[in-house]
This record gives structure tokens, sequence and C-alpha cells, in this order.
């Protein structure tokens, strides 16, 4: 599974962060995006998509030096 992590599924998920929502409400949020825009990754439905989720944002930070 590869995520594509754009500069708005990025804000989505530092904002997220910052709240501090429980796993399951950040992966709906999350969700709601990657539906409406499937060429960003497959929905986030088990814990290892999570996973790979957060390590395509880490390579995201990286990449962007953040």
């Amino acid at each position: 599974m590869e995520y594509q992590i754009d500069q708005r599924l990025y804000q989505l998920y530092e904002n997220l962060r910052v709240c501090n929502p429980s796993v399951l409400i950040m992966v709906n949020a999350l969700n709601v995006v990657i539906r409406q825009y499937p060429a960003l990754g497959p929905v986030i439905t088990t814990c290892g998509d999570l996973e790979c989720f957060i390590a395509a944002v880490t390579e995201y930070e990286a990449e962007a030096e953040l």
C-alpha cells in the first residue's frame, strides 16, 4: 500500500494531531478526504494501513524538510 501525501492531506493530519482525537476519529476524518481523492491511496481500514500512512507522512516531512 502506498499513500501519496500532499500539502492538503498533511495539513489535515497535523491539524488533527493538534486536536488529539481518538485514533478512530482521526482515521475517519482522514478517510473522508482519501475517499474523495482516491489517488491519495487506499482507505485506512487496518492498523497496518495506518502504519503505512504514518510512514508516508514521515517520508513527506523528510522530503519537505518539515
